[in-house]
């Protein structure tokens, strides 16, 4: 979109040929709703606002903001490094929650081994002595 828009192509014909080349079909068909709300004339971020679940309400505003004052080219590029920066992040704090993760399964992996082997090789053991486990 911010190709679209720096390119000064109308976003009518943007959005439609966008439409065409998406895989997703709930996307294609909110973008060819979108395409006839366009054609219709009404505004680029009225017609995203009938699609909350796809177009949230800050990816909205930062459209409105692009049309009142001129720089959407602007607004969709700004849009494209905050959501990258998002995506960063996610992947970061996954990588993080990796680690304890493991040492969780492992220290869970270590108690069933205990309960299941150690300890009953441990209590035959001080059986053939005659002498209870301690405590």
């Amino acid at each position: 979109m911010a190709a679209i828009a720096k390119a000064g192509a109308p976003l009518l014909r943007g959005v439609g040929s966008i439409a065409v080349g998406v895989s997703d079909t709930r996307l294609r068909a909110a973008l060819l709703s979108v395409t006839e709300s366009l054609s219709s004339g009404e505004s680029l971020a009225d017609a995203f606002t009938r699609f909350p679940m796809l177009f949230g309400s800050l990816f909205v505003a930062i459209v409105r903001v692009g049309e009142a004052c001129g720089g959407l080219d602007r607004s969709f590029h700004e849009r494209q490094r905050n959501l990258k920066r998002e995506l960063s992040k996610i992947k970061k704090v996954e990588a993080v929650m990796c680690n304890p993760t493991f040492v969780v399964v492992a220290m869970v992996l270590a108690l069933v081994v205990s309960k299941t082997t150690l300890i009953p090789a441990f209590t035959s053991g001080f059986d053939r002595f005659g002498s209870d486990l301690p405590c």
